[in-house]
């Protein structure tokens, strides 16, 4: 375990905490040295985003045991994993709360060496929280845009005027 005896309260040796300095010739330093306040927030996201993967990972181990008891005693023709548009979007909005999640596990790394360098590690870290984070919101939006138009056929949405824009539907139905 490293500790923070440090330049500034960090585990950065004189020359690594100068190289994290932005300079007029290097805006973006290739190091980082962190604090024990940063270093203990990159912990605690660590740790929350290892309960959400855990979490995700239960759901998935108990979709797999219903599947499981399924295909022992139910009739092929009877049953289907994928019911609707509605369970392709649910498990593809768990998948990227994985790829979100394993991303900020990855930070149990920086937080443990309390300095952050740029590298194959942080790329990879990088490309998957952000496959996660965009494809999260993308899901609920498509989502959303596959179920809205049913709510406002089926008069759901009845309680606002028919010249109202879409996004004082959106506003509307956020607000229910």
């Amino acid at each position: 375990m490293t500790t923070l005896d440090g330049v500034h309260g960090t585990v950065c040796n004189p020359q690594q905490y100068q190289q994290s300095l932005a300079s007029p010739d290097s805006l973006n330093p290739s190091i980082s040295c962190l604090t024990h306040g940063q270093t203990i927030g990159l912990a605690l996201t660590a740790e929350a985003s290892l309960i959400s993967c855990v979490a995700v990972f239960a759901v998935y181990t108990w979709i797999a045991w219903n599947v499981r008891w399924y295909r022992k005693n139910v009739p092929r023709d009877d049953w289907k994993l994928f019911r609707g548009p509605a369970d392709v979007y649910m498990f593809s909005l768990l998948a990227f709360d994985i790829l979100q999640a394993m991303g900020g596990v990855l930070d149990i790394r920086w937080a443990h060496d309390g300095i952050v360098t740029s590298g194959p590690y942080c790329t990879a870290q990088g490309i998957v929280q952000q496959i996660g984070e965009l494809g999260v919101p993308l899901i609920t939006l498509v989502r959303f845009f596959s179920s809205y138009p049913q709510a406002v056929q089926a008069q759901l949405i009845h309680f606002l005027p028919p010249r109202c824009s879409p996004s004082t539907h959106l506003w509307g139905l956020c607000g229910v």
